[in-house]
């Protein structure tokens, strides 16, 4: 006679580093399995980018991505005691608001107990973009302005002798 698979699978995401417009941000998910028996599989994990976070890289194996979500599929499942740690990388994008809330889940068909944990939230404070560099530009519009401002003038003296010129011809 076979007892059916109970777990109670425990996710676990926190936001890691500096979050600032424009950079990459990292997230680790982790998920555990505190038992009573192995979780056999398949378990998916699953992320939902909150707005102004687009998906940038993950360097573990079954992850998929569409638009602003990112799925991990653990076809192997998870044993008691055991854990598998995910990475996300995101990218920060200029609409992102000064703090994000970015929630994971877990699914598995395998019956959860009570301990079961199956969402996670990881909240971070999102910095503005580094300013931009001093190019050294501003002399050169003034140059330019000048330089404009010479030629017209040029252009306007030149017109005053021609018609003075027409003027005493007459």
């Amino acid at each position: 006679m076979s007892v059916p698979a109970l777990s109670a699978l425990v996710v676990k995401k926190t936001a890691l580093g500096l979050f600032q417009v424009g950079k990459e941000g990292k997230y680790e998910i982790v998920v555990r399995n505190i038992g009573p028996t192995a979780d056999p599989g398949p378990i998916t994990v699953t992320d939902a980018l909150p707005e102004g976070l687009t998906f940038a890289s993950s360097p573990d194996t079954g992850v998929r991505v569409d638009g602003r979500v990112v799925t991990w599929t653990l076809d192997e499942g998870i044993p008691v005691d055991g854990e598998v740690t995910l990475t996300l990388f995101v990218r920060i994008g200029a609409t992102t608001p000064p703090t994000v809330m970015n929630i994971v889940s877990v699914d598995s068909p395998t019956e959860q107990v009570d301990d079961a944990e199956l969402v996670s939230d990881a909240g971070a404070d999102v910095a503005p973009a580094d300013p931009l560099a001093a190019t050294g530009a501003e002399p050169a519009w003034l140059l330019a302005l000048a330089a404009l401002l010479m030629l017209v003038s040029g252009g306007l003296l030149l017109e005053r002798r021609r018609r003075r010129t027409a003027g005493t011809e007459a």
